[in-house]
């Protein structure tokens, strides 16, 4: 398994270091560090030993970036790509000085971003290896051989196209994955616009024939029919000994698959907004004081006003509940309300918060129970009828037991007074007879 590139970010905006950092990752690199000044960056580069480092060119402290650059350097060799917000001629002649593999300028492309990212470090494993290779030959030219094969080898693992051409458009060398996908012959002529783009000529409006004329490199995607995929192109100029053209270096990869996904990311995107407009709960989106943002269909006809008069009111005007900033991530309030109009609302206040603790804003869901509260109120009193019947009852039983017990007793009283009166006739009978 290919292992992630490391790349320090050296940045003293945290938010644009943070996404950075985020955007990097996103794209498959090992980014775990972002420092915010030139002694923090010397010292992570000796710990961390990036494979390249981003660099503002303006930071805050002591020293800006290029010095920085200049004092690594001296120590490592580490590829730097500088960040700017504008593009000075006098610091852009320093920072010339530190010979840096290129320069970004703020705000930055996903694709600018990638794409320098992929040349630079290519551009730094190849003059690294041209240099080991120098250096091999004065050594010992069985030694060359071998970096020669290594580096052949290096060449046609890279699952990219990477074909080298000449001022003619004449492919002269190719890697083992443009020579597959492109059907190159091993031998006789090989135009470039024949086998990218099927065509007997160079086609017009092409950024990567122009680079022949520009002398400058250029990236972009695109759809090539004849290849029957999606593309990202990178092309750039290379120069022979007295800084003439010599020709160019097309690096394409196959992105096709990337492609689907943002494709798939876009019906997702299309498919939650249609969610949240036809949603019927209410559901409000508010910045840190409470102001809404945003709100979706089914809020707006319960307010009865278009969505766009919505914006920036408070939530408050609408809603009777006191929300309150959080103290803490992911605190979210339930909570019961009646509104004037009558109509009870469950809401659900769930606060989002930045990556230091702070609130920035919150979404609010409301959900009509009203009907639900009808049914609760009904229940109850139905219950109250119920218990007030089971008392009636109850109190029914104990006087009919009671009364029943009392009639049992005076038979037995009658019972037994009935025996005394037998007794006593008996013997009033029988004294009489004795008599």
């Amino acid at each position: 398994m290919e292992e992630k590139a490391k790349i320090l970010v050296v940045e003293d905006e945290a938010i644009i270091a943070r996404d950075l950092q985020w955007r990097l990752q996103r794209m498959g690199y090992d980014a775990p560090f972002a420092v915010a000044t030139g002694k923090d960056a010397l010292d992570k580069t000796m710990e961390y030993k990036p494979d390249l480092i981003l660099m503002d060119i303006m930071l805050r402290g002591q020293i800006d970036g290029i010095e920085t650059t200049e004092r690594i350097h001296a120590s490592r060799d580490v590829p730097v790509i500088y960040l700017t917000a504008y593009a000075d001629d006098e610091i852009l002649e320093r920072a010339k000085v530190t010979e840096p593999f290129g320069y970004l300028i703020k705000p930055i492309e996903d694709r600018e971003l990638h794409s320098a990212i992929e040349i630079t470090l290519y551009k730094h494993r190849l003059e690294k290896k041209l240099r080991e290779e120098i250096s091999e030959r004065k050594r010992s030219e069985a030694r060359l051989i071998k970096a020669e094969q290594e580096w052949e080898d290096t060449f046609n693992t890279i699952t990219d196209m990477i074909t080298i051409h000449d001022k003619d458009f004449n492919i002269i060398m190719a890697n083992k994955a443009a020579q597959k996908i492109l059907g190159l012959p091993e031998a006789g002529e090989a135009k470039c616009f024949r086998f990218y783009h099927g065509v007997g000529a160079p086609p017009d409006g092409c950024p990567s024939c122009k680079c022949l004329k520009t002398e400058k490199p250029a990236a972009f995607e695109t759809f090539e029919p004849h290849l029957n995929m999606f593309v990202e192109i990178r092309a750039i100029p290379r120069f022979d000994a007295d800084n003439r053209l010599a020709g160019l270096i097309h690096v394409v990869r196959d992105i096709t698959d990337r492609k689907m996904i943002e494709e798939a990311i876009t019906r997702a995107k299309t498919e939650l907004e249609t969610l949240f407009n036809n949603a019927t709960e209410f559901i409000i989106l508010t910045d840190k004081d409470f102001r809404i943002t945003r709100c979706n269909k089914s809020f707006a006809e319960f307010v009865r006003k278009p969505e766009q008069d919505i914006i920036g009111s408070k939530c408050t005007d609408y809603i009777p509940f006191d929300p309150k900033r959080p103290e803490r991530e992911n605190v979210t309030a339930k909570i019961e309300i009646n509104t004037e109009s009558g109509r009870w609302l469950y809401i659900s206040f769930c606060p989002l918060m930045d990556e230091k603790g702070e609130f920035l804003h919150a979404i609010i869901i409301a959900t009509d129970i009203t009907d639900l509260k009808n049914i609760q109120q009904r229940l109850q009193t139905s219950e109250s009828e119920l218990k007030t019947r089971v008392e009636e009852l109850e109190n029914f039983y104990e006087m009919a037991v009671g009364r029943e017990l009392r009639i049992k007793e005076l038979k037995s009283q009658i019972t037994k007074l009935n025996k005394k009166l037998k007794n006593k006739e008996d013997a009033v009978i029988k004294e009489s007879k004795e008599a």
